[in-house]
């Protein structure tokens, strides 16, 4: 069996496609092999000049030293294969979760695999090669392949050579890169601080989640409310929508609302936080609905006549809602109750979407409209000395990373946290199939529409489920079932990658319902990537479940 043909074999099982694609390809005619004054093969790049790829001298010791001076552990991103020495090095490091070997010129890949058997490379689970892909398609296989919680670091190690000869295609993946690892650290970020809460509270919510009989109303054209301060100045509008339009209103900006006299049709809240019972107290007694995520704080559907569980990509939601918990799905992955609330709005079959309140910045200084939580808290609190508008104003200084700048015709802050809400709602329309209008203070600031396909019209939340009677427990609750699964699972042990090959793709799958909490826990004693943070979860979950069940 030739080098290709062995090459070809171990990329089969999971890189089937582009098996076939080297199978079919010419040879490129850019690399030239020769062998090292160590005896070891090493290549040369042709192109306008001759670029060495590896040392022409002893590529094994140069491969060693690359990956010593890189300290790669955890995730590695590989820019440029050559003849995959340095791979090779990065494998026989235990520490080493995972590889991802970005490529390009199909044709160069084909000459590099005749020429050297890198099956062993191919057959080690914790590699993934990319290949011709775009910089986006790249940052993609990074933000799903990444979990900093199992991987810890992630480490980039460029081969030079190779860079040099593609530099602008790596450059572009590199930078797309970058952006996606920001992402993912932002996540892991709010993971930290709400890891736990989110357990607790999907645990109690989907101890009481049952089918619900009330189906949610549907619609043409919805208004969405968000507490911004231009809600405002356009309240007499919402409270002279037409009968046509529902009005899907967020936790937020409710007591605005209900102070003016307003009622919506549905709620809607995603916050796990206690603080958003402040935002509904209101509620209590009014028979409104509320669709909620399943990780709420329990006492919110206490204010409402009607609670429908929705959630979003939460690893444990995801998890037992496969294993029959009734909570549908609702996309919450933009962080904002008001993208989550456009989202129902297009589930309920509306293809025009107005908002209001979404100013996504604090215009003049301005946080929140008037009557909203914030606004009660500091008029409860105010006195000589610490003077309501004082108090506000300072609330808006201490948000971090905080910049003024000139937002919709106004001067305003704004933080990194509100620009990547207003950049995810510019694109929200492609994602709804829907037309949206953006209102601040009576001016349409912003009207996309998805110039696409034909849209399927929902008229409810199919499987709409809310909370049930206390003793309508089943006995196959999954929650149940899912404790039981969890004290079955072996003990982790390091290395993680070889630990994970071991074990079933079920209880992978469990694993993965424990990784906020994972990261709630994380920390210098209890690092990410270690078996020893991944027991201590695991104990505290069992110990979470065994005391609210």
């Amino acid at each position: 069996m030739t080098a290709l043909q062995r090459n070809l074999e171990a990329l089969a099982p999971h890189h089937g496609e582009l098996a076939r694609q080297l199978a079919h390809v010419a040879p490129g005619r850019r690399l030239r092999v020769s062998l090292s004054r160590s005896g070891a093969p090493t290549a040369t790049l042709l192109d306008k000049r001759e670029i060495a790829l590896h040392s022409r001298f002893d590529p094994h010791k140069e491969a060693a030293g690359l990956v010593a001076a890189s300290h790669a552990t955890g995730f590695c991103l590989v820019l440029g294969l050559g003849l995959g020495y340095h791979v090779l090095e990065l494998l026989a490091v235990d520490s080493v979760q995972a590889v991802l070997v970005v490529e390009y010129d199909l044709a160069l890949l084909r000459s590099v695999l005749e020429q050297r058997d890198l099956s062993r490379i191919w057959h080690d689970s914790r590699v993934s090669l990319a290949v011709d892909q775009p910089p986006h398609a790249v940052a993609a296989a990074v933000a799903r392949s990444y979990v900093p919680m199992l991987h810890g670091n992630l480490t980039t190690v460029p081969l030079r050579g190779r860079v040099d000869g593609d530099r602008q295609r790596f450059a572009d993946a590199g930078s797309a890169v970058s952006q996606a690892v920001e992402a993912v650290g932002a996540d892991l970020s709010v993971q930290r601080v709400f890891g736990r809460q989110w357990m607790r509270n999907i645990i109690i919510n989907a101890a009481e989640a049952a089918p619900q009989p009330q189906t949610l109303p549907t619609c043409s054209r919805a208004i969405v409310t968000a507490a911004g301060p231009s809600l405002e100045h356009d309240i007499e509008a919402i409270g002279q929508r037409g009968a046509d339009q529902l009005l899907i209103a967020t936790d937020t900006s409710l007591p605005r609302l209900l102070a003016a006299g307003i009622r919506p049709d549905v709620v809607v809240a995603i916050d796990c936080q206690l603080v958003s019972y402040l935002h509904v107290l209101g509620a209590s007694g009014q028979r409104l609905i509320l669709v909620a995520d399943a990780g709420v704080n329990p006492a919110l559907p206490l204010c409402f006549g009607t609670t429908h569980y929705v959630g979003g990509s939460h690893p444990l939601l995801v998890y037992l809602r496969a294993r029959g918990l009734p909570v549908s799905f609702l996309d919450t992955s933009d962080g904002s109750v008001t993208h989550t609330a456009v989202h129902l709005a297009a589930r309920l079959g509306a293809t025009h979407v107005e908002v209001y309140g979404a100013d996504f910045c604090y215009p003049h200084g301005s946080a929140y409209a008037r009557g909203s939580y914030i606004h009660s808290h500091l008029l409860g609190k105010a006195t000589r000395r610490s003077p309501y508008a004082s108090s506000l104003y300072q609330f808006v200084m201490e948000r971090p990373e905080l910049h003024l700048e000139r937002i919709d015709g106004r001067r305003a802050y704004v933080t990194t946290v509100m620009r990547n809400y207003r950049r995810s709602f510019d694109t929200l329309a492609e994602r709804v199939d829907a037309t949206i209008v953006r209102t601040v203070n009576g001016k349409r600031i912003a009207s996309r529409r998805c110039a696409g396909h034909a849209r399927t019209t929902r008229t409810s939340i199919p499987q709409a489920h809310g909370r049930q009677q206390p003793a309508a427990r089943s006995a196959s609750d999954p929650l149940g079932a899912y404790h039981g699964a969890l004290t079955e699972l072996p003990p982790p042990r390091d290395p993680l990658w070889r630990y994970a090959d071991e074990i079933s793709p079920d209880q992978l799958s469990l694993w993965s319902t424990l990784l906020p909490l994972a990261a709630f826990y994380s920390d210098q004693q209890l690092r990410a990537g270690s078996a020893a943070l991944l027991d201590h979860t695991l104990s505290r979950a069992l110990a979470l479940l065994e005391r609210l069940l």
